[in-house]
């Protein structure tokens, strides 16, 4: 009885998502707050993360697809590739994660990387806050916890390791991209693992989730 109220108590306090819904595309109030520590990358550039370059075919695999390279020097590095319907399209200069354990401004020890990886956006959401950072993010699209591509008024900073972990645009083109990832709607898409598989049934078949039509996809090389 004991455990079953622990279990009762632990569902009663687990966060809801709450659902909006704008020109037909979903969006959801997010506050990273609400999420494990589970959520966040505990890696360094000096310690494991998978190394990771997108391939040709990876472009065709969702109606758009943003292609981060968070590396410090080499020809892509600190800039996003954008790909709609397998063209190139937008290039742009971005921040992310500063990667080295820092304190933030809510008082909590945070390790300000940008995980590496193969993700789908998990949220989008027009006008988010930052408990963590206390910092406004206009034109959020969250693909890892408390990770999401957003504007960012520290433009001077875009093309060099600065944020808190997120992945900043300019404001103009951070609004490009949520309008883009909202034009592709949610829909049925293959699930897929960290390392950028196709997640298969026992038959072979793909694995299908309900998301948008959209793959994030964040490198490390120069």
């Amino acid at each position: 009885m004991k455990l079953l109220a622990i279990i009762t108590l632990m569902l009663s306090l687990a966060p809801q998502a709450s659902f909006a819904f704008e020109n037909a595309a979903l969006e959801t109030a997010y506050d990273e707050n609400n999420f494990s520590e589970e959520f966040l990358s505990v890696v360094s550039d000096a310690g494991e993360e998978p190394q990771l370059t997108s391939s040709h075919e990876d472009t065709s695999r969702a109606r758009v697809v943003a292609v981060i390279n968070k590396s410090k020097i080499g020809s892509t590095a600190q800039k996003v590739r954008i790909y709609v319907d397998g063209t190139l399209t937008y290039e742009w200069l971005v921040s992310t994660g500063r990667e080295k354990l820092e304190v933030a401004k809510s008082g909590r020890k945070y390790l300000t990387t940008t995980p590496v990886g193969y993700f789908r956006p998990t949220t989008i959401e027009l006008n988010h806050f930052s408990k963590t950072w206390k910092a406004d993010m206009p034109h959020s699209v969250f693909f890892n916890g408390g990770i999401a591509m957003h504007a960012s008024t520290h433009i001077e900073q875009l093309g060099k390791r600065a944020s808190g972990g997120c992945v900043r645009l300019a404001p103009e083109n951070a609004k490009t991209f949520y309008e883009l990832v909202k034009s592709v709607g949610y829909t049925s898409v293959p699930k897929i693992t960290r390392d950028g598989k196709t997640v298969l049934d026992a038959q072979g078949n793909p694995v299908m989730i309900k998301n948008w039509n959209v793959l994030i996809i964040v490198e490390n090389h120069a």
